[in-house]
């Protein structure tokens, strides 16, 4: 807005200083006409004549005046002459611009320059079509026409140029019909003039038809611009309905009604004030410089009043200076208002806002009837879009929240299971060839006892915490639902492997872990996380979440926290299903094999046993892994006729080595259903009886986690077995609860430590620690020591220096059928087999 005041004043001084070049040139050269003369101070008489009584045209935001100056002008041409032509433009235009139409500053500048340069270039033209003949005949028309026309295009290209720098792109449309409408009212008022001219050298007596024949003219062309004025209203209220139509459903409805009522009102700003139930709820105000902002409405009062009179007197004009109530009038002075139209914008309920437009624009004065008219049209356009648009906006609001909370969860607002799966389902679609998801099911441990002890309402509190350390802990790229109770799930939408997955299980499981402080106590909230991996472990979203809750309920079992999913551990699997149905047909029909793996004494490798180990190859899967089966066995109730089976074989194969003087015994493992099972130890003694094996050649293997499952039934049993004389070992020792309290209560022989620490004892101090600390725990306990997954020389000879008793592992053999296993205990027994440690001898 600045740049465009800044050049209309550079314009401004180029015209005047074309003015002082033309003057002080060539406008002083030129001689005076003959003939009749015409004092210049009647020409500058009827030069302000037809300034004032101009006709206003509207161009966008600016208005811009049409008269009938060609009258003057020409008979300035023929009977003033060149300074007398300019003199009287001064002073009519002077007496025009700033008596009548009271013009100052800027806008003033550049009308007077304007004017003289059309007296100037007017006067130029007119001399050089003469080219010094006499204005008479077809010579004095041409040089009248063309120094009328050349004026009017060149004031047409400055006032152009004016609205340009001022009000930015002028329409094509708008440029052709001005310089149209121009010419047209150039040649006529010019064919008038030229007509005045004639009367007035050749017969005076008949010149006062002039006046009448110009009245006429100007009656005539003002009409034409009104009924013009008119029809451009129509076509921008229609644009304005069709504009405000189109807006209702985008959100721009407020902003189009505004920006069309001030243009179409030629205001300088446009307010809309809009109410609920009466109050002032928020204005909306157009300014300069399409500025636009929305604000609470800080005099309500004022408001109030404002819509009152709209009511009343149904568009009424205000001028600030003469508003009556003094609220209403400190604030229309306090935000620039001079003169306004205000008008109620009305909806099927009523009136629910106004609509104000402020500070007339141009110099055609303050607002008028037919500009209250205009305003109360738009304002009824205005209500009825507005109120549907708010309809509209009510309307997507309440779907929006409606399918939020069809979406999300009402307590934590985390994602529901619905949006969950559909966001797995898109991150899926979006998979690379060698990219992978993850989807993380975690379930908060012992939180039934948080709601038991201290309520629901405490409960919440925590499920809420939860959910925000979630979000505060992933990335926004991750998606966090709450499937329901306690129950929460991740998606980790990219994962190059799966030790990432497991990087993020464990950063959830370190937020949860941290405490939460309630009013009543300071609590501990830990969870169990499962992992299920795209497409490792499915590709359906509903699968994934499926095989993520297998996996998180093996991490409640193990008690280890976080599991991926693992085929053998899944119930629910088809092929487990298969396997259920298959091995319990295999074990009704002793369809399974058992097969043999011997300990050995360190250093020298003299045999002290074999353990009973069952394996399953199934005609339609194949060789099934103990790793799958075993787990199928105990969660199915199998475990306890599997285990029979495997004793009853074992015992009877024992007795066999020991009919064939190959006395060795016989290690069999028990489960925990096996060890709570009623009258085990009656059953072990009439087996041991029917067979006739000394009950010394039996060992039954039992799991810290076993006994740890009830100690006190688990302690009974076992002080049951032993008093029958059988051999009793801790198998797996020290992967589970620890019972090292229970350990000296319990009327167990040996101890077998678990391979996972035997495995790395050669290369990490930390398991060699270990080692060396259960040898001298079970030496000073007065047991024997069994180290399991001895898988070479170098672990051979470790354990050895360390002093522990005996070692099963591959170094010394593999499990081996009955027969091989007979072949190789006779060898080992004749001294044929040679024991590793024996070589080094």
């Amino acid at each position: 807005m600045r740049n465009g005041r800044v050049a209309t004043l550079a314009l401004t001084a180029l015209m005047a200083a074309a003015v002082a070049a033309l003057v002080a040139g060539p406008i002083r050269a030129l001689p005076p006409p003959d003939g009749m003369r015409m004092p210049w101070p009647v020409l500058a008489a009827l030069i302000a004549a037809a300034v004032l009584l101009e006709v206003h045209i509207q161009f966008r935001r600016e208005v811009h005046s049409i008269n009938l100056v060609e009258l003057p002008l020409v008979l300035g041409l023929h009977l003033v002459g060149p300074v007398g032509l300019v003199a009287a433009q001064l002073g009519g235009s002077v007496l025009a611009l700033v008596v009548g139409s009271r013009q100052t500053g800027r806008k003033l500048a550049f009308n007077l320059s304007l004017a003289l340069l059309e007296a100037c270039l007017a006067s130029v033209v007119f001399a050089a079509v003469l080219g010094g003949r006499p204005p008479g005949g077809a010579i004095g028309l041409a040089a009248t026409f063309a120094a009328v026309l050349a004026t009017d295009l060149v004031s047409a290209a400055l006032v152009l140029a004016a609205i340009r720098l001022n009000d930015g792109v002028v329409a094509r449309r708008d440029v052709l019909q001005t310089l149209v409408t121009g010419v047209v009212a150039a040649v006529t008022t010019s064919s008038l003039a030229l007509v005045a001219v004639v009367v007035l050298r050749h017969d005076r007596q008949v010149a006062w038809l002039l006046p009448v024949v110009a009245g006429i003219l100007f009656l005539a062309y003002r009409a034409y611009t009104s009924l013009r004025e008119q029809h451009e209203r129509l076509r921008r209220l229609h644009r304005f309905a069709r504009l405000v139509g189109r807006s209702e459903g985008s959100g721009s409805a407020t902003a189009t009604v505004l920006a069309q009522a001030r243009d179409l009102l030629r205001a300088e700003l446009a307010e809309l004030t809009v109410f609920t139930a009466d109050r002032p709820r928020v204005r909306t105000v157009l300014g300069p410089g399409d500025h636009q902002e929305s604000v609470p409405v800080a005099d309500p009062a004022a408001a109030a009043g404002l819509l009152e009179r709209a009511l009343a007197e149904d568009g009424p004009l205000l001028y600030a200076d003469a508003v009556e109530d003094p609220v209403l009038r400190r604030a229309l002075a306090g935000r620039g208002v001079g003169d306004a139209i205000v008008a109620p914008l009305r909806g099927a309920t009523g009136a629910f806002g106004t609509l104000l437009v402020a500070n007339r624009l141009g110099d055609v004065g303050a607002f008028g009837a037919h500009d209250v008219t205009l305003l109360q049209t738009l304002a009824g356009h205005a209500g009825v879009a507005l109120e549907r648009s708010r309809l509209i906006d009510d309307l997507r609001r309440e779907a929006a929240e409606r399918e939020h909370q069809a979406l999300h969860d009402g307590l934590t607002g985390l994602a529901n299971r619905t949006l969950f799966l559909d966001r797995v389902r898109q991150a899926i679609g979006g998979l690379g060839p060698d990219t992978r998801l993850a989807v993380l099911l975690v379930d908060l441990d012992r939180f039934k006892e948080v709601n038991d002890t201290l309520g629901h309402s405490t409960g919440d509190l925590v499920l809420r915490e939860v959910g925000a350390r979630l979000e505060r802990t992933l990335p926004e790229s991750h998606t966090i639902a709450r499937l329901g109770g306690d129950e929460f799930a991740v998606l980790v939408p990219a994962v190059p492997d799966r030790e990432a997955a497991l990087g993020v299980a464990r950063a959830v499981r370190a937020q949860l872990e941290r405490p939460l402080a309630t009013e009543e106590l300071e609590l501990r909230v830990s969870g169990s996380v499962g992992v299920a991996i795209c497409p490792d472990h499915g590709a359906d979203p509903g699968l994934l979440l499926q095989r993520a809750d297998v996996a998180m309920y093996a991490a409640k079992d193990a008690h280890s926290g976080i599991e991926v999913y693992a085929a053998e551990r899944d119930q629910y699997s088809p092929r487990r299903l298969a396997l259920v149905a298959a091995l319990r047909a295999a074990v009704e029909a002793r369809a399974l094999t058992v097969v043999y793996q011997p300990k050995a004494k360190l250093p020298g490798g003299q045999v002290a046993g074999l353990e009973a180990l069952v394996r399953w190859q199934d005609p339609t899967h194949g060789a099934v892994s103990p790793d799958e089966f075993i787990p199928i066995a105990e969660s199915t109730g199998l475990i306890a006729p599997l285990c029979r089976f495997v004793l009853e074989v074992a015992v009877a194969q024992a007795r066999d080595w020991h009919d064939r003087g190959l006395a060795a015994g016989v290690a069999v493992n028990l489960s925990v259903r096996n060890l709570l099972e009623p009258g085990l130890a009656n059953r072990v003694r009439r087996l041991l009886a029917a067979s006739g094996l000394p009950p010394a050649h039996l060992t039954l293997e039992i799991t810290e986690g076993a006994v740890m499952t009830d100690p006190a039934t688990a302690i009974a049993v076992l002080h049951q077995l032993s008093e029958a004389g059988v051999r009793l070992s801790i198998d797996d020792f020290g992967t589970g609860y620890s019972s090292l309290a229970y350990l000296k209560r319990l009327p167990v022989d040996e101890v077998k430590l678990d391979k996972s620490f035997v495995l790395g004892m050669t290369s990490d101090p930390d398991d060699a620690a270990i080692v060396r600390s259960t040898v001298e725990l079970a030496r000073n306990l007065g047991l024997r020591m069994v180290a399991e997954g001895v898988e070479d020389q170098e672990t051979w000879d470790a354990l050895a220096a360390l002093g522990c008793e005996l070692a099963q592992g591959y170094h010394l053999a593999r499990p081996m059928p009955p027969e091989e296993a007979t072949a190789w205990l006779a060898a080992n027994r004749a001294g044929r087999f040679t024991m590793p440690a024996a070589e080094r001898g």
